[in-house]
């Protein structure tokens, strides 16, 4: 990927089905907010929370944790996909 590939936003890999923004696994997650957090960014860490990939299981739609929040109307009952109903896991 080219230096101005990145600067113009054509990265490849995941995206949200609804936002479109990138999303990663949950191991890069979990490395990116460790970083922060010992660098002392506690914001930056739960920037980085918000680009968490979930794919249903159902129909294999991927949702980033800020579009799966905004569509659950009680997040203490647990999200289904707004598509199929399916649940959700953690994008690997």
């Amino acid at each position: 990927m080219s230096f101005l590939d990145r600067i113009f936003g054509k990265e490849k890999g995941p995206r949200c089905i609804s936002c479109k923004k990138k999303v990663e696994g949950r191991d890069g997650i979990m490395m990116s907010q460790s970083i922060a957090v010992q660098a002392g960014l506690s914001q930056r860490a739960r920037e980085v929370e918000k680009k968490q990939g979930y794919v249903c299981r159902g129909c294999g739609n991927l949702y980033c944790k800020t579009c799966l929040e905004g569509r659950v109307s009680d997040p203490q009952q647990g999200a289904s996909c707004p598509n199929c109903g399916g649940s959700f896991g953690y994008l690997p």
